[in-house]
This record gives structure tokens, sequence and C-alpha cells, in this order.
């Protein structure tokens, strides 16, 4: 996803990464993979489990979820622990999703707010 992350803004929407982890080990993982989106943690797993319940001892399925401004999601994909979508896949997906907005009447405007979550970094 990173290297895609201007393809991703282009089309108004942000890339964010919630993990299971700690905050500590969120930003460790962040800085790993030289990523410049904001990482998310979620120790807890309070949002894990409301999109996609939990593989059990913490480990939570790699997915992908495109949601929209309304907070409704619009296509998921749900991995194991070592499949993850394309980049490219995923853009297919949000630019038939915005397509749908459009159709709709609801273009987007602006990048999607996150002021709710809490960044595992900085």
């Amino acid at each position: 996803m990173r290297q895609q992350e201007k393809a991703f803004s282009r089309r108004h929407a942000q890339v964010l990464a919630i993990s299971v982890d700690s905050v500590a080990e969120s930003k460790k993982f962040r800085k790993k993979l030289h990523a410049t989106f904001p990482f998310l943690s979620d120790p807890g797993q309070k949002v894990a489990k409301q999109y996609t319940g939990t593989q059990g001892g913490g480990i939570d399925a790699p997915s992908v979820f495109l949601v929209d401004r309304r907070g409704r999601v619009r296509w998921r994909y749900l991995g194991n622990v070592t499949d993850r979508p394309a980049a490219a896949k995923v853009l297919e997906q949000l630019d038939l999703v915005e397509k749908a907005e459009k159709k709709a009447g609801n273009p987007a405007k602006d990048k999607p707010s996150c002021e709710t979550l809490e960044e595992g970094s900085s």
C-alpha cells in the first residue's frame, strides 16, 4: 500500500493500518515498513471484533475495508495470516465505489477524517 499512497490520495482515500498490537509494537512495525500512513493500535481488539472477529490468541486476520464517509463498509477483503490483496485490487474496488457514489449523487470531495481513532505513532 505504501507504494500506492499517491494513487489512494488522488481518489480521496486515506490508508490506515489497524493492528491488535500495542502502540509500541505498532510504532516499531511502521518504522520497519517505512510507512508514511498512520498505524492505529487496537490491543483490546474492539475494532477488530466489530469488523472481522478475531482468530484467537491476539492474532487478527489481515483484512482490507473500504469505508465511506458515512461509515458504511462498501467493500471488504478478509484474508488469513499470510494473505493480503494487492494494492491494484484495492484501487480497482475503490474506483468502483467512487463510480457508484457519483452515480448516486454523492461524489467524494474531501479526504475522510480519522479524528476519532488513536494513532499508534505520530
